[in-house]
């Protein structure tokens, strides 16, 4: 089970193939629409990149509330861990 940090990172890098602008630009804190601009179009890129590297399924009510690469990355933890415990 890949930890918290390794999770972002992973995340990170999709962002940087969605765009790569924001190489080195993106703590996973960030408001990624507030201070990063994404836009909704990038946002679906980034969300289904996750969904295929993680074989996690988001659901659209579910990423429209995650703001931040951290809250991406523990909402994709706790799917993880309910799969694996289930």
């Amino acid at each position: 089970m890949p930890s918290l940090v390794e999770l972002e990172e992973q995340i990170i890098t999709d962002l940087y193939l969605v765009k790569p602008e924001l190489a080195q630009q993106v703590h996973s804190g960030d408001s990624l629409v507030q201070q990063h601009g994404i836009e909704s179009l990038d946002m679906v890129e980034l969300i289904a990149r996750i969904e295929d590297r993680f074989q996690v399924p988001i659901e659209d009510n579910d990423w429209k509330k995650l703001q931040s690469i951290q809250q991406l990355a523990q909402f994709i933890q706790h799917k993880l861990n309910s799969e694996h415990a289930g």
